[in-house]
């Protein structure tokens, strides 16, 4: 069993040597129902639904399993607001869904020498700069939100600014089966 281990030890290590990385951190966060009395410390985001929710935010190492932050908070506060130290974060990277997405945190992760990867929300603003795979090059220059995907497309890659960033982040867009959309991520 040793020998497996080791193997597995040495994949890890050679995927975060191949990604440029010193670690891989999942943060998310999930929302608990309580009694409604506790409403008064805990309001919920429906009070007609659930008047009382706590949420708990982790942050988690991918191999390991270890609880590297947490955090507790009303379920009425927004999960962006909940985030481990940035200092923890340099040389790391941290993958996050959108409840976390915020354009001042995500440039706080790259200041920090920190990397992410996180879906796009779909009501951002994102500017084509470049097209690397599966757009015309008529769409540099464009919105991506305004873009017509072709049909059958598969995955979608170009590199597009942050927010008021001019630095271009990597933008990949994923076939979704389910919602018979393409999904897109930022990474940094």
């Amino acid at each position: 069993m040793a020998a497996q281990g080791s193997y597995q030890t040495k994949q890890i290590s050679d995927l975060l040597k191949t990604l440029g990385v010193s670690g891989i951190l999942v943060l998310d966060s999930s929302s608990i129902s309580l009694r409604n009395m506790a409403g008064i410390f805990f309001p919920g985001p429906r009070s007609n639904v659930a008047p009382a929710v706590v949420k708990w935010h982790s942050c988690f190492e991918l191999f390991g399993g270890i609880v590297k932050w947490f955090d507790i908070s009303p379920g009425t506060s927004h999960d962006s607001n909940h985030f481990p130290d940035l200092a923890t974060l340099v040389g790391k990277l941290i993958m996050f869904d959108l409840g976390y997405w915020d354009y001042a945190l995500l440039q706080s992760i790259d200041a920090v020498g920190g990397f992410f990867l996180s879906r796009v929300k779909s009501n951002a603003t994102v500017w084509i700069i470049d097209v690397v795979h599966g757009l015309p090059r008529t769409a540099i220059g464009k919105e991506l939100f305004g873009r017509r995907i072709a049909k059958g497309q598969k995955i979608v890659e170009f590199t597009a600014p942050l927010g008021n960033s001019t630095e271009p982040l990597r933008v990949i867009g994923f076939w979704n089966h389910n919602k018979m959309i393409l999904t897109f991520s930022f990474h940094m």
